[in-house]
């Protein structure tokens, strides 16, 4: 069964990705230093605005204006959100598997213990089976719409990736976007 390994693959690499993006965009503020004029003094003094970047290397896309900036960081929380959300998932699921292959590996031990001629001991080895049923059929339940959310975050990533990595921005807007203005 290679889907949930290359869902667990696929949901790491985006992972990844994510903090990977984050990691930059923090290295890019603290290598430009704490002391950071406001953008109005910069414009005035006919002075260079500093710039930064989404990702890590030179940034060679076109320059984000605020807004797109604005949609950018608010893009970049919520796919960290998702991201640790869909962890959170993943945790779940991979502890119901495992209680899914302990609860599997009782009954195999227990089945050739069962006495057959006595009923009582059937019904209750029955019902377990049927609890074990129960277990595999949620497990089952849950993974389409897991899987479902890490598409949607790989298709998230891919258009963060094409509209806003490898882009530039001025850090005084970053500033007052961070700062809620």
């Amino acid at each position: 069964m290679n889907r949930p390994r290359n869902i667990a693959r696929r949901q790491l690499r985006l992972l990844l990705a994510g903090l990977v993006a984050a990691f930059a965009v923090q290295t890019a503020m603290a290598q430009s230093g704490t002391a950071k004029p406001p953008a109005k003094s910069a414009a005035k003094s006919g002075a260079k605005q500093r710039e930064g970047s989404f990702g890590g290397g030179t940034a060679s896309g076109p320059m984000l204006t605020k807004d797109e900036l604005r949609q950018c960081l608010a893009e970049q929380d919520r796919m960290k959100q998702e991201t640790a959300d869909v962890v959170a998932t993943q945790k779940k699921l991979a502890a119901d598997r495992a209680e899914i292959d302990r609860v599997s590996a009782a009954l195999d031990a227990d089945r050739p213990n069962v006495n057959v001629s006595d009923k009582d001991a059937v019904d209750a080895f029955n019902a377990r089976l049927q609890a074990k049923g129960k277990l595999v059929a949620d497990y089952q339940a849950a993974a389409p719409a897991f899987n479902a959310r890490i598409d949607k975050l790989d298709a998230d990533d891919k258009a963060f990736t094409k509209n806003c990595r490898d882009r530039r921005y001025f850090e005084d807007e970053y500033d007052e976007i961070k700062a809620g203005k």
